[in-house]
């Protein structure tokens, strides 16, 4: 498994919020979010083929510091959204989040999501002595037709 250090300044995000517990009500919420993009597509960054320039499963603690997810990362805040301009306001039922700049450990997933959480969190970032300092990221990419990426954040820039 490949992972890469990248430096992610600053983003803005809007999307559809919930409160997660044990990863209840994630699909749910993408769900709801996929069918009412159109009412938002407008403002969301785009790439030069026209797509959304990023899509994230955005992820907070409790208290909206954007820190990591309590209870053995099982509990928090999930923005299922597309990355926008600063200064959009978000229309009523979405909402608008603006994530610190992180240097983050970037990991593709392929196959198996658990095994990459389980492989940063536990070999990868304790061997190297980093620490999270920040809530782990869903990054979806889609120049790669949606190819998902794990963000681990260990340090805020």
């Amino acid at each position: 498994m490949k992972v890469e250090t990248i430096l992610k300044p600053s983003t803005t995000v809007i999307g559809k919020l919930k409160f997660v517990q044990a990863g209840s009500g994630v699909e749910d919420l993408w769900k709801d979010a996929n069918c009412h993009f159109d009412e938002v597509f407008a403002l969301a960054k785009k790439n030069p083929e026209g797509k959304p320039s990023g899509v994230w499963g955005a992820m907070s603690d409790k208290a909206m510091n954007f820190l990591p997810w309590e209870n053995n990362f099982s509990e928090g805040y999930y923005l299922a959204g597309f990355e926008s301009n600063l200064d959009v306001q978000a229309p009523q039922g979405w909402t608008k989040w603006t994530l610190p700049g992180f240097r983050y450990l970037c990991v593709k997933v392929e196959n198996n999501y658990q095994l990459v959480m389980q492989h940063v969190l536990s070999d990868y970032m304790p061997h190297h002595q980093m620490k999270l300092v920040g809530a782990i990221q869903e990054f979806y990419q889609p120049s790669e037709n949606g190819q998902l990426y794990l963000l681990f954040p260990f340090e805020r820039v």
